[in-house]
Formats: C-alpha cells, structure tokens, sequence
C-alpha cells in the first residue's frame, strides 16, 4: 500500500448531472484520482492499471466558490464559431488537501511502483503536460509519499445507503458504462477502497 498526500489551490469535480450551471462534487471521484495517478506515470493507456484500488480521504474540507467562465458546446461544426462559446457559471473548490492509498495487490501492471519511481525519479519517467486534478487548468501544488496514515481525517468508505455518489469509472464515448459508488465518511477500514475495474 502506497500513501499520497495531494494538495491543489483549487479544482472542479464537475458533477456529469450538471446541466447549466456547472456544480462540482465536493469530493473527488475515484476515476479522477486514477486519471491523475495515470498522467503522473506517463501512461496513456486508461486500461492498464485495471484491478488497482484507490482510497480517498479530505485532511480538510475544500470552500466552494462560484466563478463565471465560458464553455465550448458544439452547436455548429466550425470550431470557433461564436454560437459555440457561451459564458456560464461553474462551481470551484478552493484549498484541497487529499490523502490517497494505492493498493496495487491485484493490479498486474503494479502502479503502486509507477508512482513510486515517478517521485523519486522523476528524469526517468516519460510524461506530457502539468499533472492537474480534475481540469487542465487545475494544477496540483504538491504530491509526495507519506509514511503514515495522517491522524483524524475522514475516508471515502462504500455504503450501499451512503449520500455521497461519485463516478469510479467514466464512459468517454457515451455515459453507458460509466460506473458509480455510493460513499459516506468514515474511518480507514478494507471498506474505503474501490476497485478500478
């Protein structure tokens, strides 16, 4: 098992229910932390890690805020069309501070080591881009390993009755096979983590 402390002055988690007004999940989804374990590695391939569990636990919960941005929807097929762009209010959460267990015991291709070797070795490690938490423009201030489990923080634990739903696995190519987990907040246990399958 690998411990991570992430922190990020700000990110959206953008709720796929959203209609106009762009709401963020309070918490971050489980196939987001997976996608920005992926981009840390330099790995493209969504795929590959299939089998690892991520647990999720807030140090201290992120304030929302409310900016107003302009989004692209295509509505006509000339990109820059103006008909395209339109400004719209979207939620953002401000002061993030996550801890994350990796538990690559059923991951064939181990992230646990990826990550591991992606921090300590960073000249060794083939990537692109900032290594962001949710949007591009979201970029982490620091990520590290930890020794420990950090005293009194709240984890994401599975509950079949929990109130908090987040996505743990997301359908690009329409939303059939996006994949869901109900939560609610607890203590570190077998239940806080999700099997990215």
């Amino acid at each position: 098992m690998l411990l991570l402390k992430i922190t990020a002055p700000f990110a959206t988690f953008t709720n796929s229910r959203s209609r106009e007004y762009a709401a963020s999940y309070l918490y971050p989804p489980p196939a987001t932390i997976y996608g920005t374990l992926l981009a840390l590695v330099g790995e493209t391939d969504r795929t590959k890690h299939l089998g690892v569990k991520i647990a999720i636990a807030v140090a201290s919960l992120p304030k929302p805020t409310t900016v107003l941005r302009t989004f692209k929807r295509r509505k006509k097929n000339e990109i820059n069309h103006r008909s395209n762009s339109k400004p719209d209010y979207q939620e953002v959460l401000c002061g993030l501070n996550l801890v994350v267990s990796v538990d690559s015991t059923q991951d064939a291709h181990n992230l646990e080591n990826r990550i591991a070797q992606a921090l300590r070795h960073p000249e060794t490690i083939d990537r692109f881009g900032g290594l962001s938490l949710g949007e591009s423009r979201d970029l982490i201030d620091d990520l590290q390993i930890l020794d420990r489990l950090p005293p009194s923080i709240e984890w994401l634990v599975k509950d079949d009755r929990g109130k908090i739903t987040l996505p743990i696995w997301v359908d690009y190519d329409g939303s059939e096979k996006t994949r869901w987990q109900m939560f609610s907040l607890g203590t570190f246990s077998e239940k806080v983590f999700c099997q990215i399958t």
